[in-house]
């Protein structure tokens, strides 16, 4: 058309622009391998530690980090009464590796407790007691097998993202809202629920999580002992072994293994991306073959995974509706 005005667009070097996408697609995958190669080496030298523990019966120093918080253990297995700055007996280099023969006679009841002690009014959260809690209920997940040692490290990465926020005012920011808020009003996050990380938000929402995966299985557990406590595989408080029911119910019910990895799909998993997904399949390799006996009798370990997960579960929630309140969400997955 006459008089009208040409606009000359330079060509896109496109060739150029793949391969700087390609380029930072390798390095973004370097660093996963990296991450995920030092995560795998971390996880073997936990179980190793582990492995000499329970061999050796070993004592290691008191944790001073992990004993910041302290709480009742309850009694123990030998009749002691460990008081409030008790120490188990068997400390180990990742947190806590288990309480040997001073272990509490029904650990998931003492557990319970410790939860519950979190929660404050109708809506909140001690945050000090929740990172006791935290800490503690890992001297738990020990006793259920080395495929634990994961969530272990785990809990204690988030209870250190939480405590950083929470130490510059233990006072105030024990009230979980009151955390959450000030790094709200700090412009630390962005809207969206994009949190960053580390934060308190970062440790809260992981930590969450990591209990809502515990409590989809012992949910699943606590179906599986009371329909055996129903039957007729045995007497009441005898062991809930497969070996009661006849080869066709014992094929109908899951294993431990496949406890684990339902909970997993339904809590952690959405959420994880390609380097942890497959470090927790590797850490489900270890899962043991039954569910430790964590209390005296079947009937007590019926009891006390269900008041487990119905205060654990009471806790997620008060968890969630804050974070949600707040836009503190991240629906974003791991590496």
């Amino acid at each position: 058309m006459e008089g009208g005005v040409t606009i000359h667009v330079p060509s896109l070097p496109l060739v150029e622009i793949m391969l700087v996408a390609i380029a930072v697609l390798l390095w973004r995958i370097l660093l996963a391998i990296h991450d995920g190669v030092r995560l795998l080496r971390a996880l073997r030298e936990d179980v190793k530690t582990s492995n000499l523990v329970q061999i050796r019966g070993a004592q290691e120093p008191k944790l001073d980090r992990q004993n910041r918080y302290p709480v009742d253990y309850g009694p123990t297995r030998s009749g002691h009464q460990e008081g409030d700055h008790g120490e188990p007996a068997a400390i180990g280099t990742s947190g806590g590796l288990g309480w040997s023969s001073e272990q509490p006679a029904r650990p998931l009841h003492i557990s319970a407790g410790h939860f519950r002690k979190c929660l404050t009014g109708d809506d909140d959260v001690d945050v000090a007691l929740f990172i006791a809690a935290c800490q503690n209920y890992c001297k738990v997940l020990a006793l259920i097998g080395p495929f634990t040692l994961l969530s272990i490290r785990e809990v204690h990465s988030n209870m250190k993202k939480i405590e950083h926020s929470f130490e510059l005012a233990p006072v105030r920011y024990r009230s979980m809202r009151e955390l959450l808020e000030a790094e709200s009003a700090a412009g630390m996050h962005q809207p969206g629920g994009l949190i960053v990380d580390p934060s308190a938000a970062m440790g809260l929402l992981w930590a969450r999580r990591g209990l809502a995966f515990w409590i989809h299985i012992f949910r699943d557990l606590l179906a599986q002992y009371e329909a055996r406590q129903g039957g007729a595989g045995g007497p009441p408080d005898g062991p809930a072994r497969s070996g009661s029911s006849s080869p066709r119910e014992r094929a109908e019910v899951p294993t431990l293994k496949e406890v684990v990895e339902k909970g997993y799909a339904n809590s952690l998993g959405p959420f994880n991306g390609w380097l942890s997904q497959n470090s927790m399949a590797l850490a489900m390799r270890a899962v043991p073959a039954e569910f430790p006996q964590l209390a005296p009798s079947v009937a007590e370990l019926i009891e006390d995974l269900r008041e487990w997960s119905d205060v654990v579960e009471q806790l997620v929630r008060r968890m969630a509706a804050m974070q949600r309140e707040l836009d503190l969400e991240d629906t974003r997955k791991s590496i």
